[in-house]
């Protein structure tokens, strides 16, 4: 039998339909002999190379607290540290190296420094996958071995010639970018995630704010500290809400989304990618944490659309 290689691409939320087309491959018992992950395909693909089942991928997804992994820093380099992210991936796939992994993986970051493709696939995998989902402004950049690494989307959203690299005989990407038509597309749900990530990251820039004023002037009078309320700031972003850094950060994920739909388009068109899988996600959003159930169940009616022709490719 033929050896299938699996690129899971970027695309935040909408990345877990990757969790649906694997446990579509599990019940099929479609085996997967390679895999290359960039950002969220990265992370799934960690986790499940490191002997994960899809269903355990499933519940460790929908009922994880994604809220209690936002460690914001002073915006410097980016609003979150990353370490409590780093820390849940690390927890889950048991501190493994990528020598330990069951299946083997690669995974894609960018090197600000040198404006290239860094491709991991030896060394501590959690450190790796940090590096592959840090959007840049939302993440402190990860330092290592004199690169500035963020994430691998930028330059790579669907390794597909990654995956070919490593040996596969047939290549299957699972494409969760947006199509460049559909990223215009109102969303008709309300989405509670940015107004969660505001209050915590209010909260959070008050409490180091204040920190700060204390330690650097331990004899300023209390009543000014007190100005820094999380209300009264949280009523000045309402107040000028077209001026707040969410606002900035919202056109930023824009601007990325479409530059990375047309760099997956380009790859996705090259002869030796054998199938590919679209799970249809036009009103999911990057940061729609409230729709992960929608977007597994979707990329499970992709991938079943798949499975014959996979087979026959396989034999």
């Amino acid at each position: 039998m033929k050896k299938l290689g699996l690129a899971l691409g970027a695309g935040s939320v909408r990345g877990l339909a990757e969790i649906g087309v694997l446990k579509v491959f599990e019940k099929e018992n479609i085996p997967v002999n390679y895999i290359a992950g960039t950002s969220i395909g990265s992370l799934i693909g960690a986790m499940y190379c490191s002997g994960i089942t899809a269903k355990e991928l499933e519940r460790v997804a929908l009922e994880s607290h994604w809220k209690d992994l936002l460690d914001f820093t002073l915006p410097k380099e980016g609003l979150l540290k990353g370490n409590k992210v780093e820390k849940f991936i690390r927890q889950n796939i048991r501190n493994k190296q990528f020598s330990d992994l069951n299946i083997p993986l690669s995974i894609i970051s960018t090197d600000l420094n040198k404006e290239k493709r860094i491709i991991f696939n030896r060394g501590d995998v959690a450190k790796a996958v940090r590096a592959s989902i840090s959007a840049p402004v939302f993440f402190v950049p990860v330092k290592f071995n004199k690169m500035l690494l963020v994430d691998g989307a930028i330059v790579d959203p669907i390794p597909v010639d990654v995956v070919k690299e490593m040996g596969a005989d047939v290549i299957c990407a699972v494409d969760v970018t947006f199509n460049i038509e559909d990223i215009s597309i109102k969303i008709k749900h309300q989405n509670k995630f940015p107004e969660t990530f505001k209050e915590a990251f209010i909260k959070e820039e008050l409490i180091m704010i204040k920190d700060h004023i204390k330690k650097e002037y331990k004899h300023l009078p209390d009543f000014i500290l007190d100005f820094f309320s999380v209300e009264r700031v949280r009523r000045l972003f309402d107040k000028y809400s077209h001026i707040q850094a969410l606002s900035i950060l919202k056109i930023y994920s824009h601007a990325l989304r479409i530059a990375s739909s047309q760099l997956a388009k380009e790859k996705l068109n090259r002869d030796y990618v054998d199938v590919i899988i679209k799970p249809s996600l036009k009103e999911t959003e990057s940061l729609d944490f409230d729709k992960m159930r929608y977007c597994i169940k979707q990329g499970e009616i992709a991938a079943k659309k798949s499975v014959k022709k996979i087979k026959a490719l396989l034999i």
